[in-house]
């Protein structure tokens, strides 16, 4: 959960944007505010499952409002933003784990040897 008692400053490098307009107002929607701290999460995150967790909305819904005809400064925040949490990301990775193989288990039994690239990030 995220702490929402502190106001939310833009991050670094994320230029403030037009929300995307919304047909009807609604506290549970993609509020002009919301919109905002999704950028933000994102930008500290580097992940739109949980940027758009961390203000109690969908990823899916993300996505539609990242695809709305009058999305223009919301995708371009969007781009910045998740560009800029990678970055993070791949700046607190470990760098050991940059070009290393191991084995893939399943069931506890080792299946297969995978190799870790430092492009492709993996999940656990």
């Amino acid at each position: 959960m995220i702490d929402q008692s502190r106001p939310r400053r833009p991050s670094p490098g994320i230029a403030e944007f037009a929300p995307v307009p919304r047909e009807r107002r609604r506290h549970d929607g993609w509020t002009p505010d919301r919109q905002q701290r999704f950028i933000a999460a994102l930008a500290d995150l580097g992940s739109v499952r949980a940027a758009a967790h961390a203000v109690n909305m969908t990823p899916e819904s993300a996505y539609q409002l990242r695809r709305h005809p009058e999305g223009g400064p919301f995708r371009e925040a969007w781009e910045a933003a998740l560009a800029l949490g990678i970055q993070r990301l791949e700046d607190v990775a470990p760098s050991d784990l940059s070009s290393k193989s191991g084995n893939v288990f399943s069931g506890g039994t080792a299946r297969s040897t995978a190799s870790k690239s430092p492009s492709i990030p993996t999940a656990n």
